[in-house]
């Protein structure tokens, strides 16, 4: 036990102060001793505690009141008492707080006026360490807008429950433990548990998950032929002995053997695949392409059975020949939809990244991916439009529509997701089939050296041919079925009017406006949300510009309604 005083000095002139006090008649009874208390707590591996004592009535002069303190086994060592107010003191500890008992006690001269009898002992418990966790997080597969939404699953060792959250909220967010997509994009979740008395919070564990848009009910004409050079270049792969050096294929000659031919390097590194495989290279340009710079390879995967292999195990870079001038690096898996490739600083696949390119010295470029399929150089085409006569046509009447835009001689086709309010030929024909807002896109194929391209959507409101007879009980004589979706623009600049069914009413429609950014991507931003009145109308009180309807959409709950 440490007792700890002032000094000996100090405790003879206390002693000597009561003795002249009895002497001089002026010596009066002690007070009722104080009862200690303290809601301090320490943990394991705190360093250098405080400890908060409460009572009544401290003395205020340090000189004249002490404590006792046993720091027992918990490794700290006793260090000052100091005064904080009359009701107060706080204890100063040095050192790493084990588990162990600590007891402190005040004194009779630790109070004002002196007391009867020392406090009672307050016992301050550091207890055992917490035991260390760890968060299993099940991978995730990729998602489409709205798709069905993804269940999350994960343990941790400790067993208690792991919680979720968003870390990309505008790209998914939570619902009852599952993924609910909002616009197209990476989503990350986090995987979290907090701990308890007997464990340690966890290590967050992140997970990402690529969110794919939509893709339109386009009726599809036959793909188009692609010319391609005949001539493969084809090696195997043996796991237990990889061969880590670089191949170069020629993958174009223009019929002259290697003068003047497209090489192509690939480097393969190991542990690619787990087994056995065969690589399959051939030129999916045609050989004036390849002299113009508009290059694209094919890489193929088998196992040792003949077995299609889509992906690999760990990222492989291929180093291609310069692209033309202003074209971009792309990535198809059947050339009919291309995707632009991003570029890295160093010659590192990006962490969520199936495919990345980085510039070589001598301009050319090296594309690391662990996605099989198409690699090359391409151009965009001029963004493609749709054009309509009129805004509006009514059940049963057709109306044409054609296009604008677009680049290469790639197959047009138009096509419609709400095929209940309208049908649409490949052609661009469109009927009236229902009441509602048909929506319409168009899609150009790749062909040359242009990638696919999809257009905006439009809208056009389908609407009955005449009114309903007013002893149907119609509340207006201009009322439509609620079968069927719709929403008109009422002002440039100030509301927007969605009209559903009634039993909507009460639920969150939230109004989103879809822009194109400067990376040719579709970006969607909410602009305003209102809960649905109860004739099922929702209308939005817009604070800015709107240019057109057409880009427009509307979710209710989370599912995507206009």
């Amino acid at each position: 036990m440490v007792k700890e005083t002032r000094s000996a000095r100090f405790a003879f002139a206390v002693s000597l102060f009561l003795i002249l006090n009895i002497l001089t008649g002026t010596y009066s009874a002690h007070a009722l001793t104080p009862a200690f208390s303290s809601t301090t707590n320490i943990a394991n591996g705190a360093l250098d505690p405080i400890i908060l004592i409460s009572s009544t009535n401290f003395a205020t002069d340090l000189n004249k009141f002490s404590f006792t303190v046993d720091v027992g086994a918990t490794g700290l060592t006793f260090d000052s008492a100091a005064f904080v107010n009359s009701t107060r003191v706080r204890v100063n500890l040095r050192g790493t707080a084990q588990a162990g008992s600590i007891s402190i006690q005040g004194t009779t001269s630790a109070f004002n006026p002196i007391a009867d009898n020392p406090s009672n002992t307050l016992n301050i418990t550091v207890p055992d360490p917490l035991i260390l966790q760890t968060i299993t997080f099940d991978a995730l597969t990729p998602m489409i807008l709205n798709g069905s939404d993804q269940l999350l699953t994960a343990s941790s060792t400790s067993g208690l429950d792991v919680s979720f959250s968003s870390k990309t909220p505008n790209t998914c967010r939570i619902v009852s433990q599952k993924i609910h997509a909002l616009v197209a994009g990476t989503c990350s979740i986090k995987a979290s548990q907090n701990g308890n008395s007997t464990y340690q919070a966890g290590s967050d564990v992140i997970n990402s998950v690529t969110i794919s848009p939509l893709v339109p009910e386009v009726v599809e004409k036959s793909i188009a032929a692609v010319t391609t050079v005949t001539n493969f270049a084809t090696f195997e792969y043996f796991p237990d002995a990889p061969n880590t050096a670089y191949r170069d294929l020629v993958l174009s000659s223009s019929g002259n053997g290697q003068f003047g031919a497209t090489k192509l390097r690939l480097l393969v590194p190991s542990g690619a695949t787990k087994g056995r495989a065969a690589f399959l290279v051939s030129s999916f340009s045609s050989d004036s392409e390849n002299e113009q710079g508009f290059f694209a390879a094919r890489i193929g995967l088998v196992d040792e059975f003949g077995n299609v292999l889509n992906r690999l195990e760990k990222a492989y870079k291929i180093t291609m020949p310069k692209g033309y001038l202003y074209s971009e690096i792309y990535w198809s898996d059947l050339g009919t939809y291309w995707q632009r490739i991003p570029e890295t600083n160093n010659n590192s696949l990006p962490n969520d990244s199936h495919a990345a390119f980085f510039r070589e010295i001598d301009g050319g470029v090296s594309v690391l991916t662990d996605q099989l399929g198409l690699f090359g150089y391409r151009f965009p085409q001029v963004v493609l439009e749709i054009n309509a006569p009129a805004p509006t046509l009514t059940v049963g009447s057709q109306i044409q529509l054609s296009s604008a835009g677009g680049s290469g001689r790639g197959d047009l086709t138009f096509g419609t997701t709400t095929s209940q309010v309208c049908a649409i030929t490949p052609t661009g024909v469109l009927t009236g089939k229902q009441v509602g807002a048909c929506f319409v896109t168009a899609r150009k194929k790749a062909s040359e050296q242009y990638i696919d391209a999809l257009s905006n959507k439009i809208v056009i409101s389908v609407q009955s041919s005449s009114r309903l007879p007013a002893n149907q009980g119609a509340t207006s004589p201009d009322q439509t079925t609620c079968s069927s979706l719709s929403y008109e623009l009422t002002s440039v600049t100030g509301q927007v009017q969605a009209n559903f069914c009634p039993e909507d009413s009460g639920k969150v429609a939230i109004l989103y406006v879809r822009n194109n950014s400067s990376t040719r991507k579709w970006v969607d931003k909410e602009v305003a949300r209102v809960v649905i009145g109860s004739n099922g109308v929702a209308v939005f009180q817009v604070a800015r510009e709107i240019s057109t309807s057409r880009f427009l959409h509307v979710f209710v709950n989370g599912e995507h309604r206009l």
